[in-house]
Protein backbone atom coordinates (compact mmCIF):
# COMPACT_ATOMS: atom_id res chain seq x y z
CA UNK A 1 0.00 0.00 0.00
CA UNK A 2 2.81 2.42 0.95
CA UNK A 3 4.53 1.70 -2.37
CA UNK A 4 1.39 2.51 -4.39
CA UNK A 5 0.94 5.84 -2.59
CA UNK A 6 4.60 6.76 -3.21
CA UNK A 7 4.22 5.78 -6.89
CA UNK A 8 1.10 7.99 -7.27
CA UNK A 9 2.86 10.88 -5.51
CA UNK A 10 5.83 10.54 -7.87
CA UNK A 11 3.44 10.56 -10.87
CA UNK A 12 1.77 13.76 -9.64
CA UNK A 13 5.12 15.49 -9.07
CA UNK A 14 6.29 14.40 -12.54
CA UNK A 15 3.12 15.75 -14.18
CA UNK A 16 3.45 19.10 -12.40
CA UNK A 17 7.14 19.48 -13.30
CA UNK A 18 6.50 18.39 -16.90
CA UNK A 19 3.63 20.88 -17.21
CA UNK A 20 5.77 23.74 -15.97
CA UNK A 21 8.62 22.72 -18.27
CA UNK A 22 6.41 22.54 -21.34
CA UNK A 23 4.83 25.91 -20.71
CA UNK A 24 1.35 24.84 -19.63
CA UNK A 25 1.43 27.65 -17.10
CA UNK A 26 3.28 30.01 -19.46
CA UNK A 27 2.38 33.62 -19.85
CA UNK A 28 0.03 34.33 -22.72
CA UNK A 29 -1.54 37.28 -24.46
CA UNK A 30 -5.30 37.19 -24.06
CA UNK A 31 -6.34 40.30 -26.00
CA UNK A 32 -5.01 43.04 -28.29
CA UNK A 33 -6.89 46.20 -29.22
CA UNK A 34 -7.39 47.08 -31.98
CA UNK A 35 -7.31 43.48 -33.23
CA UNK A 36 -5.79 44.55 -36.60
CA UNK A 37 -4.94 47.74 -38.52
CA UNK A 38 -4.42 48.97 -42.08
CA UNK A 39 -1.31 49.96 -43.98
CA UNK A 40 -1.27 53.39 -45.61
CA UNK A 41 -3.41 55.30 -43.12
CA UNK A 42 -2.95 59.09 -43.15
CA UNK A 43 -2.22 59.18 -39.42
CA UNK A 44 0.93 57.11 -39.01
CA UNK A 45 0.64 56.70 -35.23
CA UNK A 46 -0.98 53.62 -33.75
CA UNK A 47 -1.33 52.52 -30.14
CA UNK A 48 -1.90 48.87 -29.27
CA UNK A 49 -3.28 47.76 -25.93
CA UNK A 50 -1.96 44.33 -24.98
CA UNK A 51 -3.64 42.37 -22.18
CA UNK A 52 -2.24 39.27 -20.51
CA UNK A 53 -1.19 38.06 -17.06
CA UNK A 54 1.83 40.15 -15.93
CA UNK A 55 2.52 41.27 -19.51
CA UNK A 56 4.11 44.48 -18.23
CA UNK A 57 7.04 42.39 -16.93
CA UNK A 58 8.19 41.80 -20.51
CA UNK A 59 10.46 43.67 -22.91
CA UNK A 60 9.01 44.04 -26.42
CA UNK A 61 10.92 43.84 -29.69
CA UNK A 62 9.71 43.96 -33.26
CA UNK A 63 11.41 43.95 -36.66
CA UNK A 64 9.08 44.86 -39.52
CA UNK A 65 9.92 47.11 -42.50
CA UNK A 66 8.30 50.53 -42.11
CA UNK A 67 7.26 49.97 -38.48
CA UNK A 68 8.88 51.73 -35.56
CA UNK A 69 8.21 50.94 -31.89
CA UNK A 70 8.28 54.41 -30.36
CA UNK A 71 7.47 53.63 -26.75
CA UNK A 72 6.28 50.91 -24.39
CA UNK A 73 3.92 52.38 -21.80
CA UNK A 74 3.46 50.71 -18.43
CA UNK A 75 0.39 51.38 -16.29
CA UNK A 76 -0.50 50.57 -12.70
CA UNK A 77 -2.14 47.26 -13.63
CA UNK A 78 0.63 44.75 -14.56
CA UNK A 79 -1.74 42.91 -16.93
CA UNK A 80 -1.79 45.79 -19.45
CA UNK A 81 0.90 47.12 -21.75
CA UNK A 82 0.54 49.85 -24.37
CA UNK A 83 2.71 49.98 -27.48
CA UNK A 84 3.06 53.29 -29.31
CA UNK A 85 3.95 52.59 -32.93
CA UNK A 86 4.63 54.55 -36.09
CA UNK A 87 3.60 53.01 -39.42
CA UNK A 88 5.64 54.75 -42.09
CA UNK A 89 4.32 55.05 -45.67
CA UNK A 90 6.56 52.18 -46.79
CA UNK A 91 4.93 49.75 -44.31
CA UNK A 92 3.02 47.19 -46.36
CA UNK A 93 0.26 44.77 -45.45
CA UNK A 94 1.38 41.57 -43.76
CA UNK A 95 1.89 39.88 -40.42
CA UNK A 96 3.89 41.75 -37.81
CA UNK A 97 5.53 39.57 -35.16
CA UNK A 98 6.03 41.18 -31.76
CA UNK A 99 8.32 39.33 -29.35
CA UNK A 100 7.74 39.63 -25.60
CA UNK A 101 10.89 38.72 -23.65
CA UNK A 102 10.72 37.88 -19.96
CA UNK A 103 13.96 36.07 -19.24
CA UNK A 104 12.78 32.85 -20.90
CA UNK A 105 14.87 31.35 -23.63
CA UNK A 106 11.99 31.54 -26.12
CA UNK A 107 10.02 34.83 -26.24
CA UNK A 108 6.26 34.98 -26.35
CA UNK A 109 5.09 35.91 -29.88
CA UNK A 110 2.17 38.06 -30.91
CA UNK A 111 1.23 37.92 -34.59
CA UNK A 112 -0.56 41.12 -35.59
CA UNK A 113 -2.21 41.63 -38.97
CA UNK A 114 -1.69 44.76 -41.01
CA UNK A 115 -4.35 44.78 -43.74
CA UNK A 116 -4.31 46.44 -47.14
CA UNK A 117 -6.63 49.41 -47.41
CA UNK A 118 -9.48 49.17 -49.89
CA UNK A 119 -9.08 51.26 -53.03
CA UNK A 120 -10.68 54.68 -52.55
CA UNK A 121 -11.14 54.26 -48.78
CA UNK A 122 -9.17 57.44 -48.07
CA UNK A 123 -11.87 59.46 -49.90
CA UNK A 124 -14.68 58.35 -47.57
CA UNK A 125 -16.18 60.97 -45.28
CA UNK A 126 -16.27 60.18 -41.60
CA UNK A 127 -18.26 61.65 -38.75
CA UNK A 128 -17.91 65.37 -38.17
Amino acid sequence: MQGRIQFKLNQIIFIILFSIGTGLFAQQIERVEPPFWWAGMQNQDLQLMVYGKDISNTRVTVNYPGLELLETVLVENPNYLFLNLRLKPEASAGTIVFNFHSGRKKPLELKYELHERAVGSAARKGFI
